[in-house]
C-alpha cells in the first residue's frame, strides 16, 4: 500500500491494541498459544481480539505476497549446500520473494512501481540474507539482481522489530494464517486464512522439484 495508507492502517491498529484486553503488540502465534501478551487469557477473548484485528486487515487495500517451502523438502536440498548456506532456510525465501514482487507488479499491471521492502527482525538469518542482498545488488552474471529487480526496489531492505512496527504485525497474521492452512495444524483458527484469502495474491514457493532443478543448474 502507499506510505499514507501504510500510516492510517498502523494508527487504527494501535487504537485496537489499546483496547480491552490491551495488549502492547500482536503476535498472531502468541494468540493461539495463549503465550506471551495473551498469558492467562482466555481462549474466546484471544479469538475476539484476533477477529479485531483481522476485520482491520480486511478494511484495507493490501494483497498478500508469499513464498513458502516445505521443511522435510528443504533438508533434503540442504544436504548438498555447504556450510552456512545449508542453515539458511530463510534466505532462499527471502530472495523468492522479492521475486514474486516482480511477479505481482507485472500480474497487476502496475510495473515499475517503486517499493521499500520491510521484513521482521530476523536476526542472524536476517542478516545472512541482507549480506546476499548487497552482494547480488552489485554482482556480475548471474550473480546479481536483474534491471527489473532494480527498477522496482528503492532501498536495501530492512530488519524492522514486530514489537514497534504495525504493518509487520499485519503481514505476521497473515503469514501465520497461509502457514496454518498448509500444514492445518490449528483447525479451530482456520477461519483466520478464510477472513484474509480474498486478500491475498499468493506467490510461488519451492516444492520437490524445484529444489532438484536448482541442484541440476549447478
Amino acid at each position: 500500500m502507499p506510505a499514507d495508507k501504510w500510516a492510517s492502517f498502523s494508527d487504527e491498529w494501535d487504537r485496537e491494541l489499546k483496547k480491552d484486553p490491551i495488549i502492547q503488540y500482536f503476535k498472531m502465534y502468541e494468540a493461539v498459544s495463549g503465550e506471551g501478551q495473551f498469558a492467562h487469557i482466555p481462549s474466546e477473548f484471544r479469538k475476539y481480539k484476533t477477529k479485531r484485528m483481522v476485520e482491520i486487515i480486511s478494511r484495507y487495500p493490501v494483497h498478500g505476497i508469499c513464498s513458502f517451502l516445505k521443511w522435510d523438502e528443504w533438508l533434503d536440498y540442504a544436504k548438498s549446500l555447504p556450510f552456512p548456506l545449508n542453515d539458511e532456510p530463510y534466505a532462499p525465501l527471502f530472495f523468492l520473494l522479492i521475486d514474486n514482487v516482480l511477479s505481482y507488479q507485472k500480474d497487476l499491471r502496475i510495473f515499475p512501481q517503486e517499493i521499500q521492502l520491510d521484513f521482521d527482525d530476523q536476526g542472524r538469518a536476517g542478516r545472512f540474507a541482507i549480506e546476499w542482498f548487497n552482494r547480488l545488488w552489485n554482482g556480475v552474471v548471474i550473480w546479481k539482481f536483474s534491471d527489473e529487480h532494480k527498477r522496482i526496489i528503492e532501498a536495501t531492505p530492512r530488519m524492522l522489530s514486530s514489537k514497534k512496527y504495525m504493518p509487520i504485525q499485519g503481514a505476521d497474521v497473515l503469514a501465520w494464517s497461509i502457514r496454518n492452512h498448509l500444514n492445518g495444524a490449528e483447525k479451530n483458527w482456520d477461519w483466520v486464512y478464510e477472513q484474509l484469502e480474498p486478500s491475498i495474491w499468493g506467490g510461488m514457493g519451492y516444492s520437490a522439484e524445484s529444489w532438484k532443478a536448482i541442484r541440476d543448474q549447478f
